[in-house]
């Protein structure tokens, strides 16, 4: 069996095997290359190798679960209670909460509509379409710059009374149903919360007496721990990255642009986060990329590998730069990252070696 492979064969399989288990993250190009080669176990070899050395990759990432991405457009709490104590003085403890008290309530301030909004559960999105449903066209947006500005244009105008109908409906128990045939084994109704199960009476209660921890915990539990703001401004978490990445661009000098988050550039079916030294004549493409999840990972080494093909065929340098915990499924993520940027691959925690890659150092100190 052995008379199949050269004394090249055999000497290539020798160094794999010192490879594996020392893993000198430089040969990655080389062993790239002999993932191709004629000879299958060579090709095992350097599979394996390949392998280990995503391995080790793995071992210098974190977890972000801890890392909520915010923004100045989320309020504080205290905002959330003036506006609170506002409908509640304006209602007399929602006590006057017919259609025409809700109408009068928010036409004296629109930003009050985020408190009916919450009580009752309903996204941006979600309202914008309840409106829709009484004949007045609404969109998400409008209904975020109400909240935010309070300010009553002729348009906002227009849409209060199709909003004051909606939170009515909302708090009349029983209103919102399930459609026939189906149980509260599998789907329940919006409004069976501990604060809306009764309508205005239970909000009364609720407002007046205030709400029991285990209720808080267990809205936690189906809701999700900040879930909106989590969903809102998930994109976000990538400046954990590119705002790091920025930095040492900027503080040692090196030439960059980097692009916005919708932004279209030619030659590039997606964007990426950074093109050193400028968008116009780029030699390297690096890519920042932040998931606490397996399935987004997965999602973004996918996106990793796109880029990979056209600076491959236009001649650039790939780079990465991954964290968090979702990183660390090697086989089907970390693998084909460290395959497809040769080894170029960085996390938060060795950001400064980037500065040692050949054509960004040569700018080092440039700028």
């Amino acid at each position: 069996m052995d008379d199949i492979y050269s004394d090249d064969d055999r000497a290539l399989l020798s160094a794999l095997v010192r490879i594996t288990r020392r893993s000198p993250k430089a040969l990655v190009p080389r062993i790239v290359v002999l993932e191709q080669h004629r000879a299958p176990a060579v090709r095992k070899a350097a599979e394996r190798a390949l392998i280990e050395i995503a391995y080790q990759y793995t071992q210098s990432l974190a977890s972000y679960f801890h890392v909520i991405p915010w923004d100045e457009e989320v309020l504080e709490r205290e905002d959330i209670a003036a506006l609170l104590q506002e409908v509640r003085e304006a209602t007399d403890c929602f006590q006057l909460v017919t259609q025409e008290d809700i109408l009068r309530v928010l036409t004296q301030n629109p930003r009050r509509l985020l408190v009916f909004r919450l009580i009752f559960g309903f996204l941006t999105d979600h309202l914008a379409v309840a409106v829709e449903e009484q004949g007045v066209v609404g969109s998400p947006a409008l209904i975020k710059a109400m909240e935010a500005d309070g300010k009553l244009t002729g348009r906002r105008r227009e849409i209060l009374p199709a909003i004051a109908s909606v939170i009515c409906r909302a708090a009349t128990p029983g209103a919102l149903r399930l459609p026939d045939g189906v149980g509260e084994g599998d789907f329940r109704a919006a409004g069976y919360t501990f604060d809306t199960v009764q309508g205005w009476d239970s909000i009364r209660r609720a407002v007046s007496r205030g709400v029991p921890y285990d209720v808080l915990l267990y809205q936690r539990y189906v809701g999700g721990f900040e879930r909106q703001v989590r969903d809102m401004y998930s994109e976000k978490k990538g400046d954990l990255l590119e705002r790091p990445l920025q930095k040492l661009f900027s503080d040692n000098g090196v030439p960059y642009y980097r692009s916005a988050r919708t932004e279209k550039i030619p030659g590039f079916p997606i964007a990426p986060d950074f093109l050193v030294p400028s968008k116009e004549v780029p030699e390297l493409v690096v890519e920042a990329k932040m998931a606490d999840n397996g399935g987004t990972a997965r999602d973004k080494a996918a996106r990793i590998h796109s880029l990979s093909e056209v600076t491959k065929s236009r001649g650039l340098v790939l780079i990465a730069v991954v964290d968090g915990y979702g990183f660390r499924r090697h086989l089907d993520v970390m693998v084909p990252i460290v395959r497809d940027t040769n080894g170029l691959t960085f996390s938060a925690s060795n950001l400064q070696e980037i500065l040692r890659v050949p054509g960004i150092a040569e700018y080092v100190g440039q700028e």
